[in-house]
């Protein structure tokens, strides 16, 4: 029943690239509305500890400046997805 636990390695691999956790940073959009940093603060944070960070459709903050404050956090190579909201109305 009991094992060894001083060594673990929670690495995990998606789509080819491999993350030290299987943890995946999601917030809600519009962050603006909770802190002045918005977006970018969180995703500068989430390369500091090597989670990748994904944006909203519904984000404050341009998806340029995004990307600059996660590759900031992570020293040039933060790792970030873009989850998209599909419109709900039909463009004709």
């Amino acid at each position: 029943m009991l094992r060894p636990t001083t060594h673990r390695d929670l690495k995990t691999t998606l789509f080819g690239v491999e993350y030290e956790t299987p943890v995946l940073c999601a917030p809600v959009g519009v962050q603006k509305i909770f802190n002045n940093d918005g977006e970018t603060g969180v995703a500068e944070v989430m390369a500091e500890l090597g989670i990748p960070y994904i944006a909203s459709t519904a984000s404050s903050e341009p998806i340029e400046d995004i990307a600059k404050a996660n590759d900031k956090g992570a020293g040039g190579e933060g790792q970030r997805w873009y989850q998209l909201y599909w419109p709900q109305d039909k463009v004709r």
